[in-house]
């Protein structure tokens, strides 16, 4: 890393190791972090005509320990680094599943989310497992960041067990600044297509229970 490219990630980033003791030092006094969140999407008026015939489980989100919870963490070539006085207003892998869910709730209105009285009862259950939640900095000090997204989804039968579908998640986005605003402005886009894909796929790839009726 050139020594511009390094000055300009010090100033921004808490360089603090993921596994390290480095992460506590950063959470001392001073002003307040800068919250921020991602994958909102709004419910809307679902219909009274709608019924629900579709059962579905959503476990929770699977992401790495070193994104899962409230840091942001980014990359620049071989270094990690979590963003100094900058975290998402809840964990990150609640944040996920919370955009899961209003996607499904939002764009299916026939599916209902399964609960721990109803679990059982679930047609399909649909696994999401992130395998990166980053931003990555180009060596460029002028460069803002790319957001990655990168994980599957998988949409399995509930009393077989078997893959009715795999689903890649592969969401780049880059953001429109070098500030904090903009990054998470970055992730919450990324976010958002990426859960509106696997809930658009979901709806597609699961079948509605066929009504049986009793001859009188």
């Amino acid at each position: 890393m050139n020594s511009a490219a390094h000055a300009r990630v010090a100033a921004v980033l808490g360089l603090a190791g993921l596994l390290g003791g480095c992460v506590g030092g950063l959470l001392g006094g001073g002003k307040p972090d800068r919250l921020y969140s991602f994958g909102g999407i709004s419910d809307v008026a679902v219909s009274a005509e709608v019924q629900p015939r579709r059962l579905l489980s959503v476990p929770p989100v699977q992401m790495p320990a070193a994104v899962a919870g409230d840091r942001i963490l980014t990359v620049q070539g071989n270094e990690r680094a979590y963003i100094k006085d900058v975290r998402w207003v809840s964990p990150a892998a609640m944040l996920m599943q919370g955009a899961i869910e209003g996607a499904l709730r939002t764009r299916v209105p026939d599916m209902t989310l399964a609960d721990t009285v109803t679990v059982r009862k679930s047609q399909a259950v649909l696994s999401v497992r992130l395998s990166r939640f980053e931003a990555e900095y180009a060596t460029d000090a002028d460069s803002p960041p790319k957001v990655r997204i990168v994980g599957d989804a998988t949409l399995i039968e509930a009393t077989t067990r078997r893959i009715i579908a795999r689903l890649p998640i592969d969401e780049r986005e880059t953001a429109r600044g070098n500030g904090s605003a903009e990054l998470a402005a970055a992730f919450d886009r990324a976010t958002q297509r990426a859960v509106v894909l696997v809930v658009d796929a979901v709806n597609q790839r699961l079948p509605v229970p066929a009504v049986t009726t009793k001859n009188e």
